[in-house]
Parts: C-alpha cells; sequence; structure tokens
C-alpha cells in the first residue's frame, strides 16, 4: 500500500510534466500553412465500438514511420498504428474526449476524439411501480446486451405532475398525492417507453400485489402493536434476520440474569457457568475499583514500552504486544475469508482495529481546536490516558502529544464524509480510491516491504501466520497513516499514540470513559435524538453481557444449547436438511439447461458436500479455557478478559494459522470467520463444499414447533440458500472436493450466462435506497450482489417444490409470505448499499418470490399489479 502511495505520486509528477509538454503542441484545430505538416483529422465523434482512421499529411514516409502514436485516455479511445500503410486506427471504447497524438521528433499533432454510447436498444423489465405520498421509487429502463445503461440519454415525463413527480434523468419518481401517473421515457433514438407509477397515501395502505414486502411489513408492525410493543422500525428490527439475532441476545440475557443472582463461589473447572460469573461479577465492582486494577494491568503490560528510547525499540515492543493478543501501535482483527485464490488456500483477513472514532473523523476535525467536536474528542484522549495511570499533569502535558499523532493516524477524509459528498455509487469507489481506502490482497511475506517501518508481517508470523499465506486488507488507508506517522521519528509522539491504542480498549470499560465515547461518536454520526446521561448509564450496565458475548461465546454455547436445542428441534432441523438436499437433487436431475456431464458435476457436489449441524461434537477445543477468577477472588476485568484475548489471538490463531486449507480448518473455520455457535447463521464454504447451520439460528422468529410450512419459509429458506452458494456465479467454479476446477462444460456456460445476466439486470431494476435530500435514487448493483441474488432466488425454488410436493399448491402461500418477512428491516444504510455484497431487504423480499410462477397463482397477481413481472423477464436457475 506504501507502494501504491509512491506510485500515485510519481503519476502525479508525470502528471505535471505532460502538462508542461502539451502546453506546446501544434493542435490540429489551428490554421495550418499549405505544406505543412497536419493530421487528417483533428475531430472525431464516434460511437463506443466504432473506428476511425488517422493519417499524417505533408510528410515523408520515412518520418511518417517514426511517428509515435498516443492516447490520453486508453479506457476512452485507443490508437493502433500500421507502419506498412502509415495509417492509425482510432477505436472508441467508451464514452468521454480522449486526445489522440502523433509525435514526430518535437512536433506534436493531436486529434480530439469524443466518444458516445451507440444507441441502445431498452426494454422495461416491469410496467408499474409503487410509491407512496413523501416517497420516491426509481423507475428505469435495462439495456437489450450486457451494456451499461446511459441515463445521460433518457428524458423523463408524467402525466400528472400533481401525483407523480419526475426528478432528474435517473428516473427518481417522487409521490406527491394520492392516484396513478404514466410516466414515459425517451431514448435517444426518439423511441418512448412507458410504465405506471402507482402512490398511496401511505406506506402502510400499500395493498400486497403491488408489493407483498410492504404489505407484510405493515402486517407485522400491527401485530407487534397489538402486542404492546410500538417500535421505531428505522432503529430497531422487527422481524426476519435480525429478530432472530435480537431474541438470541435476549435469550443470553435471560441466562446472564440467572447468573447474577448466584453468589460467588471458587471456580475449580472454569465451566460454561463459571465463565459466565466471574466476567459479570467483575463488571459488578464499584467503578474505583474497577479502573485501579485496571491501570495496575496496564502499567506492568506497557513496562517494555516505558524503556525504548528509539522507534525500532518501540515497534518491537509494540508487535511484542501484538503478539501477545493485544493492541499495539496497531490493532488487527484477524478473520477467516472464504477464499477466492488457488485451490482451497485459507486467506485470512488482517483489518486494522482502529479506535471507533478514527472511523469517524477526518484530519479536519483535529483542526479547529476551538470546536464541539474537538474537544469531544480531547474528553475521549483524557478519559484514555486517565485510564493508562497518568496524573492530572502528565494527561495535560502528553494530550496534545496524542492529539498530535492521531491527526497524522487519521485519513483526510472518513468514511462518513466521502458518503455525504459522493451523489453515486460510483463517485464513492472513486473517492474511497482517492483517499486510500483501497484493500489489497498480498502475501504476508510482502506487508514488511509494503509497511517499511511499521512491519506487520513480523506480528503476524509470530501469531503463527505463514508467510505464503495471502492476507486481505480493508481499510488500508489506516497502516499508510501509521506509516506516516513513524516517518516522523518522533520518540515521544509514537511511544504515547501505543499507549493510548493499548488503554484506548479498556478506558469504555469504565463509565465515564464510555460516556465519552458515546458523545464523541453523536457528534460525529450528527445525531439527531442524544442519549441522556440515564441511557448512557443503562447501556454501560449492558456491556456486561456485550463483553461475555464477544469474548465467551464458544464458552456459552453448551449452555445456549442445552436451554433451547432440544432433540425434537434437532431432528426437525435434520429433516429439512434432508428434505432440501433432496429437493436440490432432484432439480439438478432435470434441470433443462445442463448436459448430462454438468449434472454429473452438480450432482457430485452435492452428494459429497459435508452437513454439520450447530456446533461441534466436541467443544473441549474451542472454548477459551483460560483461567477466570471472581471479583472476590481477586479477578479484574482487565485479568479476565485479557487472558481469553491473548488465548484467542496466540494460541488458537497458532493453532488454525498453520493449516493451509479450509477443510482441515473445520469449525475452526467459523471460529476465524468471527462466527461462533451462538451467532444466528449459515453459510456455505466452497473450498471445503461444506454447509454449516449455527445453534443462535434456532428461536421463536425462525422456527416454529409444529408449523413445518412456516419453518420452511425461515430455516427452510435459509438452508436452501447457503446450498444455492455452491452453484452460484463463485461457488460454481469450485468442484466437489473443494478445487477450482471446471465442471460446468462450455456449451452449458454459455446458458448459465444469461442466467446470470437476467439476475443482475432484475436486481438494477431496484431502487433501494433513496437520499431524499439529495433526491437520489440509488439502484442495487447487479454484479455486486449477484452470488446473494442467486443464492436466494436458487434457494427460494428448491424449498418452494418441497413445500408444494409435502404441502400442496395451497400452502405456498404462506411459505411466500414468511420468506418475505424473513427479510424486513428498515435500517438499511448508505453504508450498506456502498459495501456489502447482500442486497437490500427489500430486493431480497420481493425478487425471489417474483421469479417463481406459482407466487403470481396464489395471490392472483396479474399485469397492471406493481409486483407482476412478465414470465419472459423471469428466470429462474434451476427450472
Amino acid at each position: 500500500m506504501y507502494k501504491m502511495r509512491k506510485v500515485s505520486a510519481v503519476m502525479v509528477i508525470f502528471a505535471m510534466a505532460a502538462t508542461s509538454l502539451y502546453a506546446g503542441d501544434v493542435s490540429g484545430t489551428e490554421a495550418v500553412a499549405a505544406g505543412t505538416v497536419k493530421l487528417s483529422k483533428t475531430k472525431l465523434n464516434l460511437k463506443v465500438g466504432k473506428t476511425s482512421v488517422l493519417k499524417l499529411k505533408n510528410i515523408s514516409k520515412k518520418n511518417a514511420k517514426k511517428a509515435k502514436w498516443t492516447s490520453s485516455k486508453k479506457k476512452v479511445a485507443s490508437v493502433s498504428f500500421n507502419k506498412q500503410s502509415l495509417k492509425a486506427t482510432v477505436k472508441a471504447k467508451a464514452p468521454g474526449t480522449a486526445k489522440i497524438r502523433a509525435k514526430v521528433g518535437k512536433k506534436k499533432y493531436t486529434c480530439t476524439v469524443k466518444v458516445t454510447r451507440k444507441n441502445q436498444e431498452l426494454m422495461m423489465l416491469k410496467n408499474t411501480y409503487v410509491t407512496y405520498v413523501g416517497g420516491a421509487v426509481g423507475v428505469r429502463p435495462a439495456v437489450v446486451g450486457t451494456d451499461e445503461l446511459d441515463t445521460s440519454a433518457l428524458t423523463y415525463t408524467s402525466s400528472n405532475k400533481k401525483v407523480a413527480k419526475v426528478i432528474g434523468k435517473t428516473g427518481v419518481v417522487k409521490g406527491v398525492s394520492e392516484g396513478t401517473a404514466k410516466i414515459t421515457i425517451k431514448t435517444s433514438n426518439n423511441k418512448k417507453l412507458t410504465a405506471t407509477v402507482k402512490v398511496y397515501k401511505d406506506r402502510t395502505n400499500i395493498d400486497e400485489k403491488d408489493s407483498l414486502y410492504e404489505a407484510e411489513r405493515t402486517k407485522r408492525l400491527k401485530e407487534l402493536k397489538e402486542l404492546g410493543i410500538d417500535i421505531d422500525p428505522s432503529k430497531e428490527a422487527y422481524s426476519g434476520y435480525e429478530q432472530v439475532t435480537d431474541e438470541v441476545d435476549d435469550n443470553v440475557d435471560a441466562i446472564v440474569d440467572e447468573y447474577r443472582k448466584q453468589s460467588s463461589s471458587a471456580f475449580a473447572d472454569n465451566t460454561p457457568e463459571d465463565v459466565l460469573y466471574s466476567i459479570i461479577s467483575v463488571y459488578d465492582e464499584n467503578e474505583e475499583t474497577k479502573a485501579a486494577k485496571i491501570r495496575a494491568g496496564i502499567a506492568g503490560a506497557l513496562k517494555e514500552l516505558d524503556e525504548a528510547n528509539n522507534v525500532i525499540k518501540l515497534i518491537e515492543a509494540s508487535n511484542n504486544l501484538l503478539a501477545d493478543g493485544e493492541r499495539g501501535l496497531f490493532g488487527i482483527d484477524i478473520m477467516v475469508l472464504r477464499t477466492e485464490g488457488k485451490g482451497n488456500e485459507i486467506t485470512y483477513a488482517v483489518i486494522p482495529s482502529v479506535p471507533a472514532f478514527q472511523r469517524l473523523s477526518s484530519r479536519s476535525e483535529f483542526d479547529n481546536t476551538s470546536s464541539e467536536k474537538y474537544k469531544a474528542l480531547e474528553a475521549v484522549v483524557y478519559e484514555v490516558l486517565k485510564i493508562s495511570g497518568e496524573s492530572d499533569e502528565e494527561i495535560k502535558k502528553n494530550a496534545p502529544i496524542v492529539m498530535k499523532g492521531l491527526r497524522l493516524m487519521t485519513p483526510e477524509k472518513s468514511q462518513t464524509d466521502i458518503l455525504k459528498e459522493a451523489n453515486s455509487e460510483k463517485e464513492f469507489n472513486k473517492l474511497m480510491a482517492k483517499y486510500g481506502y483501497n484493500s489489497a490482497v498480498p502475501y504476508v511475506r510482502d506487508l514488511n516491504t509494503s509497511f517499511t517501518w511499521l512491519r506487520p508481517a513480523t506480528a503476524l508470523t509470530r501469531l503463527g501466520i505463514k508467510p505464503n499465506t495471502f492476507v486481505y486488507i480493508p481499510l488500508s488507508a489506516y497502516f499508510m497513516n501509521i506509516e506516516e506517522l513513524l516517518e516522523t521519528q518522533d520518540v515521544e509522539m509514537i511511544r504515547q499514540i501505543i499507549k493510548f491504542n493499548y488503554a484506548y480498549g479498556y478506558a469504555f470499560k469504565t463509565l465515564s470513559g464510555y460516556k465519552a465515547a458515546v458523545r464523541y461518536n453523536e457528534l460525529m454520526s450528527d445525531a439527531v435524538n442524544k442519549k441522556t446521561d440515564a441511557e448512557i448509564e443503562a447501556d454501560y450496565e449492558n456491556r456486561a453481557i456485550d463483553e461475555m458475548r464477544s469474548t465467551f461465546a464458544w464458552d456459552l454455547t453448551d449452555v445456549y444449547s442445552e436451554k433451547y436445542l432440544t432433540k425434537e428441534v434437532h431432528d426437525d432441523i435434520e429433516e429439512y436438511v434432508k428434505n432440501v438436499v433432496e429437493g436440490y437433487k432432484s432439480a439438478i436431475a432435470n434441470c433443462p439447461w445442463m448436459s448430462e456431464s454438468t449434472r454429473e458435476g452438480a450432482l457430485d457436489k452435492i452428494n459429497n458436500m459435508n452437513f454439520e449441524l450447530f456446533k461441534p461434537d466436541d467443544m473441549s477445543e474451542y472454548v477459551t479455557g483460560v483461567d477466570l477468577k471472581s471479583a472476590s477472588e481477586g479477578g479484574d476485568i482487565y485479568s479476565n478478559v485479557n487472558s481469553a484475548k491473548g488465548d484467542i489471538l496466540r494460541a488458537n490463531v497458532k493453532k488454525y494459522g498453520v493449516i493451509e486449507t479450509a477443510k482441515e480448518a473445520g469449525w475452526g473455520y467459523v471460529k476465524y470467520d468471527d462466527l461462533s455457535p451462538m451467532d444466528a447463521n449459515a453459510f456455505y464454504l466452497a473450498p471445503s463444499n461444506s454447509f454449516k447451520i449455527l445453534a443462535g439460528i434456532i428461536s421463536d422468529e425462525s422456527y416454529h414447533k409444529n408449523d413445518d410450512v412456516y419453518n420452511y419459509g425461515r430455516i427452510g429458506f435459509a438452508i436452501g440458500h447457503e446450498i444455492g452458494h455452491a452453484f452460484d456465479n463463485k461457488g460454481s467454479r469450485y468442484n466437489k472436493d473443494g478445487e477450482l476446477k471446471k465442471w460446468i462444460s462450455s456449451e452449458d456456460e454459455e446458458k448459465y450466462k444469461a442466467i446470470t445476466d437476467k439476475i443482475i439486470k432484475l436486481a438494477e431494476n431496484y431502487s433501494v435506497y433513496y437520499d431524499k435530500a439529495k433526491e437520489i435514487i440509488y439502484y442495487q448493483d447487479g454484479n455486486k450482489t449477484l452470488d446473494e441474488n442467486m443464492a436466494d432466488i436458487s434457494g427460494v425454488e428448491i424449498v418452494k417444490n418441497v413445500v408444494k410436493e409435502k404441502y400442496g399448491a395451497e400452502a405456498l402461500k404462506e411459505y411466500f409470505r414468511q420468506q418475505t418477512r424473513f427479510w424486513m428491516d428498515d435500517r438499511y444504510t448508505l453504508e450498506q448499499y456502498s459495501e456489502d455484497e447482500h442486497g437490500a431487504p427489500g430486493l431480497r423480499g420481493d425478487l425471489p418470490v417474483q421469479m417463481m410462477d406459482e407466487f403470481y397463482d396464489v395471490f392472483g397477481i396479474k399485469n397492471g399489479d406493481a409486483e407482476y413481472i412478465a414470465p419472459k423477464n423471469r428466470t429462474r436457475i434451476w427450472s
């Protein structure tokens, strides 16, 4: 990444030099005296894909052959020169403007090429759209073919602006009043396309034939209200996957409450109950006692750092902290990724574990020392220095040094700033690259070359991760900024920053530190509804539970499972898995687009897939196994949590860092994918051709006793979705043994691509985020979300077939309802849109069911309803 920054600097210098050279060009647009050298054309207007020929005129063949032809923007227009014919062929590649130059000696001759899109053949994938007064919907056509839609050539009009108003050229249609309006789209070749927009008076009035997702959302909120639960859906989960997670948390909270009531006792064997009570009891200590114990622990840990007298020794001390599972100069989170490398090697994600405020901050926040934000940040720094054991006098001296160092470690613009500035996903990605948030996938051994001062490879190899392992580094801007800090060679500033980073995580285990962090985060995120002190104190009380869940989740799995994972539940889920697998086998056997060789490869995958349910049979090697003590035994939050962290990052990463394939990792893969069996999740691993469903997915929201159709719409769909990843655009590249080997025939690949192309277009027809302030609609990125959308459609189709065969077509209505309810969540943000490979909840709730013919039959949906997609525009994986 440091290399990339240096290359960028070189490119800037080159661009400056080039600009000065071009200032003296002989432009083809200037008047040229007869007989002087010139280009055959000085201006070209081309459509994408078209070509044109340029020649130098009034020049000898000898000199013409020496001409060097270049393009200022190769991605817009390329040029190739034939020395025999002395002709240069210009090819238009993408919309934009490029300068084609022929250099002969010191003279340059220029032709300006303007490239526009070729006339696109467009179509409407849907004829009817729905919104409500004050809301907005995106209405746009799809391109016939694989080109990207050129919206600049489109003109929109509304038949009734008092009902639906069109904003801009990207298809934003805003609901003004209840009624119906016809939207006309005029294309570049003067063709007209039309669509109807239905505007409802209120979001809660939308009929299920216009959006099953919206209708079920309204029903769900009404049901909750009747139960006395009045929630704000923009802030809280109210159904589906997120509520499953909340219910798991509630169940754990109940267990915690039980153990809070127990009296303290000596713990001999460190059972899960002991682990639980130990962490709870130390949180129940009084604030002063707790802070004193943390300070004592930090002082002991930082002795080597205090003794270091130069930058090299400081970095060595920092790496020693990191190798012991602590936060050094840079903190790291290590996760195992679902690798897309060669074979089925493991790839680790090495994530800069920067303090949360740095994710929100930009450098400018440090410059205005009188601003409210600066003072709030200073309060955070004060709390961190206080917990590290410094006196008021030392804090007064060191706080400005820390603020100066933090400024260097903070990117020029925060991701929050970039999101506010960007007007589209394309612009967001450009800005992320511009401000150094690019992600890299180097080998561990290359990290010390990229980060010459920080040398993170030294710490990672001490953890047991091999030098030839791939690592993925998101948020690499923070590593680059740490390099900038180290380049100052300011020993005291670097020492203070390392101490600050180390103590940061402990500062918020005290109420005053936690309160300072909350207030700063509220300021930086421009929170409208700020928490009261009482609310912050109540949240702080729950930090014991949060700490316990994140650090000791594996230890708690048996406790949770004994309470909620009964034999009856276990048997039911095994039956669902078996039936969904049989559904896949049947679909593969009858898939119309598969040749026999492809069919054989697909059946090999499903027949050799490894299914693991809920948790490892033997939990002993996954629990923390550390020496925990209750408060009465002299235990404290520092030693208990620190001991567990050291085990996780030191002992277990060494254990799993030496394995080379995902298949060898087993449940260790789950652990280092930052998950535990208590998570409400399920997933498929292509490199090991294995499927895992975690115990936490069992809750009232995902599983109803004696209601199989409901369960198939929830947990059954989750099973179908994850198995579907074995055959999506990524998983299909792996064979039955998890190797990157082709098993789809070349002929079938074309048919398969036709399906994926259609899914991309359908997804991109969905408006998933409306920025009211900027009046901009964001459409789903069909390429980025392709694998998840394929798994959704595949899962819905297979499980639909199972339900239909077992319970009849009349059961499908409930099945589709539950599948749609699974995704309801109003908390979709622009950050999720920009970063998440999963589609928006509304897309996931509507698109997969819209692909099923039976969906139209059971709900009576016809042309003219907003849920209607014509049969020719629907697509499925298996039929």
